[in-house]
């Protein structure tokens, strides 16, 4: 019998909650249970309920597929609300989470990949962000960690490796440029290059490294310009604009020694998904398409020896001209 008065009872207390009527304006002010349609559907937009003019409670918002886009728990009282979103193409996959002070974001946000993984956690202040924000490959180790001030790139910066944390890159950040000292090392914590930045331009000189540590080059900057450089030993790569490559060629001792190539200014980089095998987990990678050769052969203290081949923009083969101690002695045209 008690279960009977219970159940018809809170049969009662559903329908009450039921017919309770929506977007009421008592005394010039919201009052009760709020919803929103889509104009000319019956999908809601979002719903919620106002106490004197304030939100309260759990608010719903929704896409106009239908699908959940976030739900918003709100401090009695205050203008403060607990956060969380989702994608609009899954339903119910979180995007990010966090807390909404005056409708601005306030505090450490965190946001996530399609696939459920946190790709970043930034932090907010008065709706800009303010303090360190991090970024994170799939494997939630740190890719990337910046420090910011009103919502500009401000203080130190670092780049890191995979799983390892080893720095990739590091310099810092003033007035969203890159400013200081720069520098970028290898998987194993070689040095690659290091520099400066001014006002977010190259400037003065800078070194590039060979992975054994010594110096494959040096160069002066002045405003992001090229005013000095000198070889020193090493494969030295020049380019094409767009990042397409113009030539790669050893040197030893400040003189073209060794094997060399020389491409035509064609091609396109491109990105495409690749499984990391060990994670069973895709990422974007870049690739150069359509890059062509142009010639290649030998250096042998700075003067072409043995043979050099040339190629036409479409890869073939037009001739082939053989040097000795660089002088011309001989030039062969395919049959």
């Amino acid at each position: 019998m008690i279960r009977l008065i219970t159940s018809i009872t809170l049969a009662i207390f559903s329908l009450a909650a039921a017919a309770q009527p929506f977007n009421q304006i008592v005394n010039g002010k919201k009052q009760g249970q709020w919803r929103k349609m889509f104009e000319n559907t019956d999908i809601i937009a979002y719903q919620g309920q106002f106490k004197d003019d304030k939100p309260y409670g759990t608010f719903k918002y929704n896409y106009g597929n239908g699908n959940p886009k976030a739900i918003s728990v709100f401090e009695e009282g205050k203008d403060v609300a607990h956060t969380t979103t989702f994608f609009p193409e899954r339903k119910g996959v979180k995007l990010s989470e966090g807390t909404y002070v005056n409708q601005q974001k306030e505090g450490v946000w965190t946001y996530y990949h399609l696939r459920g993984y946190k790709t970043a956690e930034e932090t907010y202040v008065k709706g800009k962000k303010h303090g360190k924000c991090t970024d994170f490959y799939y494997d939630g180790s740190v890719a990337e960690v910046t420090m910011w001030s009103n919502d500009q790139k401000e203080g130190a910066w670092k780049q890191l490796y995979r799983r390892t944390g080893q720095v990739a890159t590091e310099s810092s950040f003033s007035n969203d440029l890159l400013n200081g000292k720069y520098k970028k090392y290898n998987a194993k914590g070689g040095m690659v290059l290091d520099g400066n930045y001014k006002d977010g331009l190259k400037d003065g000189g800078w070194k590039f490294y060979n992975a054994d540590g010594s110096i494959k080059m040096q160069r002066l900057y002045r405003a992001g310009n090229v005013v000095k450089t000198k070889i020193e030993t090493g494969l030295i790569t020049e380019y094409h604009p767009g990042d397409i490559p113009k030539s790669e060629i050893n040197y030893k001792n400040g003189v073209k020694h060794g094997e060399f190539k020389e491409y035509h200014n064609v091609g396109e980089w491109k990105k495409k998904r690749e499984q990391v095998l060990d994670e069973g987990e895709e990422e974007w990678v870049e690739y150069l398409e359509g890059q062509q050769l142009k010639r290649k052969g030998t250096y042998k203290n700075g003067k072409l020896q043995g043979k050099v081949k040339y190629f036409n923009i479409g890869g073939v083969l037009e001739k082939t001209e053989i040097y000795e101690n660089g002088t011309l002695v001989d030039t062969l045209k395919p049959r």
